[in-house]
Formats: structure tokens, C-alpha cells, sequence
């Protein structure tokens, strides 16, 4: 059955941004995204994030369900009180860039969560945030934070080609942006020497991944290794499961065996018993009962 393609309401489509205009780096990243993603729709939500970029998951290889889903989500951004509570809460200003983001978009989803810089969590964006991908930064920091990362390494987001989490992380030291191995190693896989040169790298990395009706066409790395290690997992396992059953199967037979010769065991010693004694028990003939009524006459008759 041939996908329906998605077409936007003529009253969410949005101008052409003027290119004479001066953008500073976040608004020329959403004008990357716009320029190249805009063909397969944008929405404004009612709470103010704004979705390019809907598409089909046609091939199956990516976890979602197949149907409608926005690639790129751009949150509100903060306000100036909530970017000073953010920054006093971690005891750092932030760079420049990351102020400039924050400003733009709190966080953002991008390329289907592939590219995702978290957000401040605050009232506001509490109840909002449920469903949307937008995840806390607090999360990395602290009750998910590596254990024995240095206190200089900030963690912000992720940035992964392949299955698991490679955390983004800024080294405050340095000032350079680096990408953990995995979310269990903050081993740098590799640097960027800023956001900027990070998100722009990744964006031309990622857009290689999806064709013009936004499907994805080539897996991601390790994706095939992976699903072949799922898959022999899942074999193994049906394998145990067949091997406890057998066994399980195999205990009750030995059992009912053990069972069936303790019986016969007792019932021979019994018989070898009663043949030392000489005593035969004897089974009374059939008939050989005297019935209720007999007994009865024999009473009447002595009276």
C-alpha cells in the first residue's frame, strides 16, 4: 500500500527567510533545517516548539512505530532569569555559544533524537516536556553522571551514528566540545573546538542518513551488529529455556522412577516378611459373610 504524502495546511507554511538578513550561528542552523527539511512540513504547537519535517518510517529500521514523525523540534528558548538560574545552579557561566543557543531553543530534537542538546527543566517546562523529547540537563549531571568523571566536564547532550548514547560534553578547561565513547566511557571519540562546529559537522553528517521523502536509507554504525547480537541473545535464550525444560522434564522422571521402586522395594520386603513368619493372611470367600438378616433369626430363634 503506497504511503500518503504528507502536505502542509497553506496556513503553516511559513515565508522564505531573507537572505540579506544577518543570522547569528543557532538561527543559521534552523535555517538549515528549514531550508532542507521544510518540503515534508512544519507545525507550530500550541506551547510554542516548532516541528520540521515530518516523515514516514517506511523502512523499519528505526524504532518508532510507522506512521507521522517530526525529525527536528525546536523548543521556546529561555528567558534571561531562567538562563542565570540555570548557570548559578551549575556554578559556571556559560560560554557565549551556549547562551546564544539557550536564547534561541531550550535544548532541541534533531534528526530524530540522533542530535539532542537538553534543556533546562523548569515549572514551565515540566509538564510540557512529557512525550517530546526534550530531556532535562540535570540528568547527566547528576543522578546520571559517570562515575569518576571530572568535575570540569559538562555534560549537555548527545550526538550518536549508532546505537546507545555518545554523550557532548564541554570540557571548561579547555573550552572544547567533546563526544563521549559511549554513555558508560567519557573516553573523547572526538572534538570540536566549538558548538557551533559540533552541530554543524553533525548536521551534515546526519543528512546523509535520510533521502528527500525522509526515509532513512543506510543503517547506522554497528546497527547490523547489533541487531545480529539481539538476535543471537534471543537465541541463546530460547536455547536455555528448552535446556531448564528438558531438565526440569528429566528431574520429574527420575523421580517418578525413584518413587515407583521405593513402593516396589517396600511391598517385596512386606511379602519376604510375611513368608518368615509363616503366617498366610487368609481372604475370606466370597459369600462367606454372614448377612445382616441371617444373624437377626438366629437371635429370634434362641429366644
Amino acid at each position: 500500500m503506497k504511503q500518503k504524502e504528507f502536505v502542509p495546511l497553506p496556513e503553516e507554511r511559513w515565508p522564505e527567510p531573507h537572505q540579506a538578513l544577518q543570522l547569528n550561528w543557532p538561527e543559521q542552523f534552523f535555517h538549515h533545517i528549514y531550508t532542507n527539511y521544510r518540503h515534508r512540513g512544519f507545525r507550530l504547537s500550541p506551547f510554542g516548539t516548532v516541528l520540521i519535517g515530518s516523515y514516514l518510517n517506511a523502512t523499519g529500521l528505526d524504532d518508532f512505530p510507522p506512521g507521522e514523525f517530526w525529525m527536528h523540534r525546536f523548543f521556546p528558548p529561555l528567558f534571561s532569569e531562567e538562563l542565570d538560574a540555570m548557570q548559578e545552579h551549575f556554578g559556571f557561566e556559560l560560554p557565549q555559544e551556549f547562551k546564544e543557543w539557550y536564547s534561541f531553543s531550550n535544548g532541541g530534537w534533531f534528526y530524530a533524537g540522533h542530535l539532542n542538546p537538553y534543556g533546562w527543566m523548569n515549572e514551565r517546562f515540566g509538564v510540557f516536556a512529557v512525550g517530546t523529547g526534550l530531556w532535562s540537563i540535570r540528568e547527566p549531571n547528576h543522578r546520571m553522571r559517570q562515575r569518576g568523571a571530572p568535575e570540569h566536564l559538562w555534560f549537555f547532550g548527545s550526538y550518536d551514528l549508532r546505537y546507545g548514547r555518545n554523550w557532548l560534553y564541554l570540557d571548561r578547561e579547555t573550552g572544547l566540545i567533546h563526544q563521549a565513547v559511549d554513555e558508560d566511557d567519557w573516553t573523547p571519540r572526538a572534538t570540536w573546538p566549538s558548538l557551533r562546529a559540533c552541530f554543524e559537522e553533525a548536521a551534515a553528517t546526519l543528512d546523509t542518513y535520510w533521502n528527500e521523502r525522509g526515509v532513512r536509507i543506510k543503517p547506522w554504525e554497528g546497527e547490523m551488529e547489533y541487531r545480529a547480537l539481539m538476535e543471537e541473545r534471543a537465541r541463546l535464550r530460547q536455547e536455555e529455556r528448552e535446556r531448564q525444560r528438558l531438565e526440569r522434564n528429566r528431574r520429574r522422571r527420575e523421580a517418578y522412577r525413584r518413587k515407583k521402586a521405593e513402593e516396589a522395594a517396600r511391598s517385596g520386603r512386606a511379602a519376604s516378611e510375611g513368608g518368615d513368619t509363616g503366617q498366610e493372611q487368609e481372604r475370606p470367600e466370597r459369600g462367606s459373610r454372614k448377612k445382616k438378616g441371617d444373624r437377626k433369626q438366629k437371635g429370634k430363634g434362641r429366644k
